[in-house]
């Protein structure tokens, strides 16, 4: 196996458990009663501009599986983004 294929497997095993992670926040939240104040949706906003300049990036590399793991990160940060902005208001 080459440094490429491992490097890719690792990449996609971590991004899956952080998908799992984004899952346990995403429940957190629409359980939360206290109107998400300990989330801040500047820091969601910048993960969620960061994993989609990475997805522009693995596009333009026409990786199309880095770029779909890392849409998954996007669609994650957008849907606690946008769960915590309604709480919030």
């Amino acid at each position: 196996m080459s440094m490429t294929s491992i490097t890719l497997v690792i990449f996609a095993a971590f991004t899956c458990l952080g998908l799992l992670a984004y899952g346990q926040e995403v429940a957190k939240a629409i359980r939360d009663q206290s109107r998400l104040k300990t989330i801040s949706p500047v820091t969601w906003a910048l993960l969620l501009a960061a994993n989609a300049s990475a997805v522009a990036y693995a596009l333009e590399q026409g990786d199309w599986m880095m770029a779909s793991l890392l849409f998954a990160n996007v669609l994650a940060c957008g849907t606690i983004l946008m769960i915590a902005t309604c709480k919030q208001s």
